[in-house]
């Protein structure tokens, strides 16, 4: 996207913010335009983003337990 963001960053930060598409613009400091870039590359390929998203979500659940372990 040339922002340092993947799609999958951008969706998942769409979806936090009610899949409303000027907020989660402004809070990511990037254009309407590119988020709406994401969208329609995440329509195409939703299955593949999903799978980003929820490997992240994983990921992020993982390192809050070991964490929380220590």
């Amino acid at each position: 996207m040339g922002t340092g963001k993947d799609v999958w960053e951008v969706v998942a930060t769409l979806h936090d913010n009610g899949d409303e598409i000027n907020a989660t613009a402004e809070y990511l400091g990037v254009s309407a335009e590119l988020v709406n870039a994401a969208v329609a590359y995440y329509e195409a390929n939703r299955d593949e983003i999903d799978d980003l998203i929820a490997d992240n979500e994983r990921i992020a659940r993982e390192a809050r337990a070991a964490f929380k372990s220590n």
